[in-house]
Protein backbone atom coordinates (compact mmCIF):
# COMPACT_ATOMS: atom_id res chain seq x y z
CA UNK A 1 0.00 0.00 0.00
CA UNK A 2 2.80 2.35 0.93
CA UNK A 3 4.62 1.59 -2.33
CA UNK A 4 1.47 2.36 -4.33
CA UNK A 5 1.08 5.68 -2.55
CA UNK A 6 4.69 6.60 -3.30
CA UNK A 7 4.17 5.71 -6.95
CA UNK A 8 1.07 7.90 -7.09
CA UNK A 9 3.01 10.79 -5.57
CA UNK A 10 5.85 10.35 -8.06
CA UNK A 11 3.39 10.24 -10.98
CA UNK A 12 1.73 13.41 -9.72
CA UNK A 13 5.05 15.20 -9.29
CA UNK A 14 6.09 14.06 -12.76
CA UNK A 15 2.88 15.42 -14.28
CA UNK A 16 3.35 18.75 -12.46
CA UNK A 17 6.94 19.01 -13.68
CA UNK A 18 5.88 18.23 -17.24
CA UNK A 19 3.14 20.84 -17.02
CA UNK A 20 5.60 23.43 -15.68
CA UNK A 21 8.02 22.55 -18.47
CA UNK A 22 5.32 22.94 -21.13
CA UNK A 23 4.20 26.26 -19.65
CA UNK A 24 7.79 27.49 -19.68
CA UNK A 25 8.13 26.43 -23.32
CA UNK A 26 4.93 28.27 -24.22
CA UNK A 27 6.12 31.41 -22.42
CA UNK A 28 9.49 31.22 -24.19
CA UNK A 29 7.83 30.85 -27.58
CA UNK A 30 5.42 33.70 -26.87
CA UNK A 31 8.28 35.88 -25.66
CA UNK A 32 10.29 35.13 -28.79
CA UNK A 33 7.37 35.87 -31.12
CA UNK A 34 6.48 38.99 -29.12
CA UNK A 35 10.04 40.33 -29.29
CA UNK A 36 10.26 39.65 -33.04
CA UNK A 37 6.91 41.37 -33.57
CA UNK A 38 7.97 44.30 -31.41
CA UNK A 39 11.17 44.82 -33.40
CA UNK A 40 9.08 45.31 -36.52
CA UNK A 41 5.91 47.07 -35.40
CA UNK A 42 7.02 49.19 -32.44
CA UNK A 43 6.54 52.92 -32.95
CA UNK A 44 9.31 55.25 -34.08
CA UNK A 45 9.93 56.68 -30.62
CA UNK A 46 10.49 53.18 -29.19
CA UNK A 47 12.82 52.30 -32.07
CA UNK A 48 14.81 55.46 -31.46
CA UNK A 49 14.87 54.89 -27.70
CA UNK A 50 16.24 51.36 -28.03
CA UNK A 51 18.73 52.28 -30.74
CA UNK A 52 20.16 55.21 -28.79
CA UNK A 53 20.73 53.15 -25.67
CA UNK A 54 22.40 50.37 -27.67
CA UNK A 55 24.57 52.93 -29.48
CA UNK A 56 25.71 54.39 -26.16
CA UNK A 57 26.53 50.93 -24.81
CA UNK A 58 28.54 50.05 -27.93
CA UNK A 59 30.41 53.34 -27.99
CA UNK A 60 28.86 54.47 -31.27
CA UNK A 61 27.74 57.66 -29.49
CA UNK A 62 31.08 58.98 -28.37
CA UNK A 63 33.09 61.93 -27.09
CA UNK A 64 34.49 64.31 -29.70
CA UNK A 65 38.05 65.47 -29.09
CA UNK A 66 38.89 69.18 -29.38
CA UNK A 67 35.20 70.09 -28.96
CA UNK A 68 33.00 71.10 -26.04
CA UNK A 69 30.84 68.02 -25.62
CA UNK A 70 27.19 68.59 -24.69
CA UNK A 71 24.54 65.93 -24.02
CA UNK A 72 20.83 66.79 -24.05
CA UNK A 73 18.57 64.71 -21.82
CA UNK A 74 14.87 64.59 -20.99
CA UNK A 75 11.61 63.24 -22.38
CA UNK A 76 10.10 63.29 -25.86
CA UNK A 77 9.66 67.07 -25.54
CA UNK A 78 13.47 67.21 -25.72
CA UNK A 79 13.73 64.31 -28.17
CA UNK A 80 11.62 66.26 -30.69
CA UNK A 81 12.76 69.67 -29.48
CA UNK A 82 16.56 69.93 -29.54
CA UNK A 83 18.46 69.83 -32.84
CA UNK A 84 22.19 69.28 -32.16
CA UNK A 85 23.24 70.59 -35.57
CA UNK A 86 21.50 73.91 -34.87
CA UNK A 87 23.05 74.17 -31.39
CA UNK A 88 26.53 73.45 -32.76
CA UNK A 89 26.08 75.95 -35.59
CA UNK A 90 25.11 78.64 -33.11
CA UNK A 91 28.22 77.84 -31.06
CA UNK A 92 30.39 78.56 -34.06
CA UNK A 93 31.34 74.89 -34.28
CA UNK A 94 32.94 74.86 -30.83
CA UNK A 95 30.49 72.31 -29.43
CA UNK A 96 29.72 68.73 -30.34
CA UNK A 97 26.29 67.85 -29.02
CA UNK A 98 24.05 64.80 -28.99
CA UNK A 99 20.37 64.45 -28.17
CA UNK A 100 20.04 61.61 -25.64
CA UNK A 101 16.43 62.30 -24.65
CA UNK A 102 14.03 59.36 -24.39
CA UNK A 103 10.23 59.27 -24.74
CA UNK A 104 8.29 59.28 -21.45
CA UNK A 105 11.34 58.26 -19.42
CA UNK A 106 12.29 59.89 -16.11
CA UNK A 107 15.75 60.72 -14.81
CA UNK A 108 16.49 57.07 -13.96
CA UNK A 109 17.02 56.32 -17.66
CA UNK A 110 19.25 59.38 -18.02
CA UNK A 111 21.28 58.10 -15.07
CA UNK A 112 21.81 54.62 -16.54
CA UNK A 113 22.53 56.03 -20.00
CA UNK A 114 25.12 58.46 -18.64
CA UNK A 115 26.74 55.59 -16.72
CA UNK A 116 26.94 53.61 -19.97
CA UNK A 117 28.36 56.62 -21.78
CA UNK A 118 31.06 57.11 -19.14
CA UNK A 119 32.17 53.48 -19.47
CA UNK A 120 33.21 54.21 -23.06
CA UNK A 121 34.10 57.91 -22.97
CA UNK A 122 35.55 60.75 -20.92
CA UNK A 123 32.85 62.81 -19.20
CA UNK A 124 31.08 65.39 -21.39
CA UNK A 125 31.67 68.95 -20.32
CA UNK A 126 27.95 69.69 -20.06
CA UNK A 127 24.55 68.05 -19.75
CA UNK A 128 21.52 70.16 -20.65
CA UNK A 129 18.40 68.56 -19.30
CA UNK A 130 14.71 68.74 -18.63
CA UNK A 131 14.15 67.41 -15.14
CA UNK A 132 11.59 64.61 -15.26
CA UNK A 133 11.19 62.34 -12.24
CA UNK A 134 9.32 59.12 -11.68
CA UNK A 135 5.87 60.13 -10.48
CA UNK A 136 4.01 57.54 -12.55
CA UNK A 137 0.80 56.03 -11.32
CA UNK A 138 -0.17 53.43 -13.87
CA UNK A 139 3.31 53.83 -15.42
CA UNK A 140 1.97 52.72 -18.81
CA UNK A 141 4.34 54.70 -21.01
CA UNK A 142 7.28 54.25 -18.68
CA UNK A 143 6.77 50.49 -18.56
CA UNK A 144 6.61 50.34 -22.35
CA UNK A 145 9.61 52.51 -23.21
CA UNK A 146 11.89 51.82 -20.23
CA UNK A 147 12.67 48.27 -21.31
CA UNK A 148 13.86 49.46 -24.74
CA UNK A 149 17.63 49.02 -24.70
CA UNK A 150 17.95 47.85 -21.10
CA UNK A 151 21.55 47.20 -20.07
CA UNK A 152 21.21 43.85 -18.33
CA UNK A 153 19.53 42.65 -15.18
CA UNK A 154 21.41 45.12 -12.96
CA UNK A 155 19.36 48.03 -14.25
CA UNK A 156 16.16 46.06 -13.86
CA UNK A 157 17.06 45.09 -10.29
CA UNK A 158 17.88 48.70 -9.44
CA UNK A 159 14.53 49.94 -10.76
CA UNK A 160 12.59 47.25 -8.92
CA UNK A 161 14.42 48.12 -5.71
CA UNK A 162 14.02 51.90 -5.98
CA UNK A 163 10.64 52.36 -7.67
CA UNK A 164 7.40 52.19 -5.72
CA UNK A 165 5.57 50.80 -8.73
CA UNK A 166 6.99 47.33 -9.52
CA UNK A 167 4.88 46.57 -12.60
CA UNK A 168 7.81 47.12 -14.95
CA UNK A 169 9.15 43.69 -14.02
CA UNK A 170 6.16 42.04 -15.76
CA UNK A 171 7.10 43.55 -19.13
CA UNK A 172 10.73 42.65 -18.53
CA UNK A 173 10.00 38.99 -17.81
CA UNK A 174 7.09 38.63 -20.24
CA UNK A 175 7.74 40.91 -23.23
CA UNK A 176 4.96 39.20 -25.18
CA UNK A 177 2.55 41.05 -22.87
CA UNK A 178 4.03 44.37 -23.99
CA UNK A 179 3.79 43.42 -27.69
CA UNK A 180 0.61 41.35 -27.52
CA UNK A 181 -1.21 43.58 -30.02
CA UNK A 182 1.56 42.97 -32.56
CA UNK A 183 1.82 39.19 -32.26
CA UNK A 184 -1.28 38.29 -34.28
CA UNK A 185 -0.36 40.83 -36.95
CA UNK A 186 3.18 39.44 -37.12
CA UNK A 187 1.99 35.83 -37.56
CA UNK A 188 -0.47 36.82 -40.30
CA UNK A 189 2.12 38.92 -42.12
CA UNK A 190 4.75 36.19 -41.90
CA UNK A 191 2.38 33.69 -43.46
CA UNK A 192 0.28 35.76 -45.86
CA UNK A 193 1.97 39.13 -46.38
CA UNK A 194 5.76 38.85 -46.01
CA UNK A 195 6.19 41.92 -48.21
CA UNK A 196 4.53 44.01 -45.47
CA UNK A 197 7.28 43.05 -43.05
CA UNK A 198 9.96 44.02 -45.56
CA UNK A 199 8.32 47.41 -46.12
CA UNK A 200 8.07 48.13 -42.41
CA UNK A 201 11.68 47.08 -41.85
CA UNK A 202 12.74 49.49 -44.57
CA UNK A 203 10.73 52.28 -42.97
CA UNK A 204 12.30 51.53 -39.58
CA UNK A 205 15.77 51.52 -41.11
CA UNK A 206 15.11 54.95 -42.62
CA UNK A 207 13.92 56.29 -39.24
CA UNK A 208 17.07 55.11 -37.47
CA UNK A 209 19.36 56.35 -40.23
CA UNK A 210 17.74 59.78 -40.03
CA UNK A 211 17.97 59.85 -36.23
CA UNK A 212 21.63 58.84 -36.36
CA UNK A 213 22.40 61.49 -38.97
CA UNK A 214 20.70 64.12 -36.80
CA UNK A 215 22.55 62.95 -33.68
CA UNK A 216 19.57 61.80 -31.69
CA UNK A 217 17.00 64.40 -32.73
CA UNK A 218 13.74 62.78 -33.81
CA UNK A 219 10.75 64.65 -35.15
CA UNK A 220 7.75 62.47 -34.24
CA UNK A 221 6.04 62.94 -37.57
CA UNK A 222 3.77 59.89 -37.22
CA UNK A 223 1.85 61.70 -34.47
CA UNK A 224 1.36 64.93 -36.43
CA UNK A 225 -2.24 66.13 -36.46
CA UNK A 226 -2.13 67.92 -39.82
CA UNK A 227 -0.35 67.27 -43.12
CA UNK A 228 1.68 70.47 -42.85
CA UNK A 229 2.89 69.37 -39.38
CA UNK A 230 1.33 72.43 -37.77
CA UNK A 231 -1.22 72.12 -35.01
CA UNK A 232 -4.37 74.00 -36.13
CA UNK A 233 -5.38 77.03 -34.05
CA UNK A 234 -8.80 75.46 -33.49
CA UNK A 235 -7.35 72.16 -32.27
CA UNK A 236 -9.11 71.02 -29.09
CA UNK A 237 -7.19 68.40 -27.10
CA UNK A 238 -8.98 65.81 -25.01
CA UNK A 239 -10.40 66.99 -21.69
CA UNK A 240 -9.55 70.59 -22.48
CA UNK A 241 -10.06 72.87 -19.50
CA UNK A 242 -8.65 76.05 -18.04
CA UNK A 243 -4.89 76.36 -17.70
CA UNK A 244 -3.63 74.81 -14.47
CA UNK A 245 -0.49 75.24 -12.43
CA UNK A 246 0.81 71.69 -11.83
CA UNK A 247 4.43 70.67 -11.68
CA UNK A 248 5.37 71.72 -8.12
CA UNK A 249 7.08 68.78 -6.46
CA UNK A 250 10.02 67.68 -4.37
CA UNK A 251 12.34 65.99 -6.91
CA UNK A 252 14.10 63.90 -4.29
CA UNK A 253 11.05 61.68 -3.97
CA UNK A 254 12.73 59.96 -6.93
CA UNK A 255 15.99 58.37 -5.66
CA UNK A 256 17.56 58.66 -9.10
CA UNK A 257 17.63 62.45 -8.83
CA UNK A 258 20.33 62.17 -6.18
CA UNK A 259 22.06 59.35 -8.06
CA UNK A 260 22.19 61.38 -11.28
CA UNK A 261 23.47 64.60 -9.77
CA UNK A 262 26.00 62.81 -7.58
CA UNK A 263 27.32 61.03 -10.69
CA UNK A 264 27.67 64.29 -12.62
CA UNK A 265 29.36 65.99 -9.67
CA UNK A 266 31.82 63.14 -9.20
CA UNK A 267 32.76 63.19 -12.89
CA UNK A 268 33.00 66.98 -13.20
CA UNK A 269 30.03 67.41 -15.54
CA UNK A 270 28.24 70.78 -15.37
CA UNK A 271 24.45 70.51 -15.67
CA UNK A 272 22.07 73.13 -17.04
CA UNK A 273 18.41 72.70 -16.05
CA UNK A 274 15.90 73.98 -18.58
CA UNK A 275 12.15 73.96 -19.06
CA UNK A 276 10.58 72.28 -22.11
CA UNK A 277 7.98 73.95 -24.32
CA UNK A 278 4.22 73.82 -23.75
CA UNK A 279 1.30 75.04 -25.83
CA UNK A 280 -0.02 78.51 -25.08
CA UNK A 281 -2.84 78.15 -22.54
CA UNK A 282 -1.83 74.67 -21.43
CA UNK A 283 -0.42 75.72 -18.05
CA UNK A 284 -0.10 78.78 -15.85
CA UNK A 285 3.30 80.40 -15.53
CA UNK A 286 5.28 79.98 -12.33
CA UNK A 287 5.38 83.12 -10.23
CA UNK A 288 8.60 82.06 -8.51
CA UNK A 289 11.24 79.39 -8.91
CA UNK A 290 9.53 76.00 -8.39
CA UNK A 291 10.76 73.63 -5.72
CA UNK A 292 12.16 71.12 -8.21
CA UNK A 293 14.64 73.76 -9.37
CA UNK A 294 15.42 75.56 -6.12
CA UNK A 295 16.29 72.51 -3.99
CA UNK A 296 18.62 71.08 -6.63
CA UNK A 297 20.37 74.40 -7.31
CA UNK A 298 20.83 74.88 -3.58
CA UNK A 299 22.29 71.42 -3.00
CA UNK A 300 24.57 71.10 -6.04
CA UNK A 301 27.04 73.80 -7.05
CA UNK A 302 27.66 72.16 -10.43
CA UNK A 303 24.01 72.53 -11.47
CA UNK A 304 22.80 75.79 -13.03
CA UNK A 305 19.78 77.48 -14.58
CA UNK A 306 19.50 80.66 -16.60
CA UNK A 307 18.16 83.73 -14.82
CA UNK A 308 14.62 82.87 -15.88
CA UNK A 309 15.33 79.33 -17.03
CA UNK A 310 12.94 77.98 -14.43
CA UNK A 311 10.00 79.63 -16.17
CA UNK A 312 7.85 77.57 -18.49
CA UNK A 313 8.25 78.18 -22.21
CA UNK A 314 5.05 78.69 -24.19
CA UNK A 315 4.80 78.59 -28.00
CA UNK A 316 1.88 79.16 -30.34
CA UNK A 317 0.12 76.15 -31.82
CA UNK A 318 1.84 76.63 -35.19
CA UNK A 319 5.12 75.40 -33.67
CA UNK A 320 3.61 72.06 -32.62
CA UNK A 321 2.97 68.96 -34.72
CA UNK A 322 0.71 67.41 -32.10
CA UNK A 323 -0.57 68.44 -28.67
CA UNK A 324 2.81 67.69 -27.05
CA UNK A 325 5.66 67.72 -29.55
CA UNK A 326 7.24 70.49 -31.58
CA UNK A 327 7.50 70.44 -35.35
CA UNK A 328 10.89 71.13 -37.03
CA UNK A 329 10.26 74.89 -37.04
CA UNK A 330 9.43 74.82 -33.34
CA UNK A 331 12.45 72.60 -32.60
CA UNK A 332 14.81 75.07 -34.26
CA UNK A 333 13.29 77.93 -32.30
CA UNK A 334 13.53 75.99 -29.03
CA UNK A 335 17.13 74.96 -29.72
CA UNK A 336 18.05 78.60 -30.29
CA UNK A 337 16.37 79.57 -27.03
CA UNK A 338 18.22 76.81 -25.16
CA UNK A 339 21.52 77.90 -26.71
CA UNK A 340 20.92 81.46 -25.52
CA UNK A 341 20.29 80.17 -21.99
CA UNK A 342 23.42 78.04 -22.20
CA UNK A 343 25.52 81.00 -23.34
CA UNK A 344 24.09 83.26 -20.63
CA UNK A 345 25.10 80.77 -17.92
CA UNK A 346 28.45 79.86 -19.44
CA UNK A 347 29.54 83.09 -21.19
CA UNK A 348 32.57 83.16 -23.43
CA UNK A 349 32.57 79.41 -23.95
CA UNK A 350 31.03 79.37 -27.38
CA UNK A 351 29.56 81.58 -30.07
CA UNK A 352 30.82 83.14 -33.25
Amino acid sequence: MKNETMKDVKRFVKKVLILIFLLCCIVLVLNYVGIQAGKIYKDGAALVCESKREMVQSGAIHYKKNKINVLFMGTSRMLAGIVPAVFDRLSGGKTFSYNLAFPALPISSAYFTLKDYLEKNPPPEYVVMQLHINRCRKCTLFNYYASQGFNGTGEMASLVKNMENKSIIVNYLFPFKMYKFFVFRYVIDRILRPSNILQIKEKNRAILEQMTAERGFYFIEEQAVAEDNRLPDDFVPERKGPAKMGGIFDPFTDPYVEKFFELTRETGVKVLLIQPVYRVGQYLQYEQMPLQFSVILEQYDHVFAAEEGWKRKFYDYKYFADKTHLNPEGAERFTTQVFNEFQSVFPGICGE
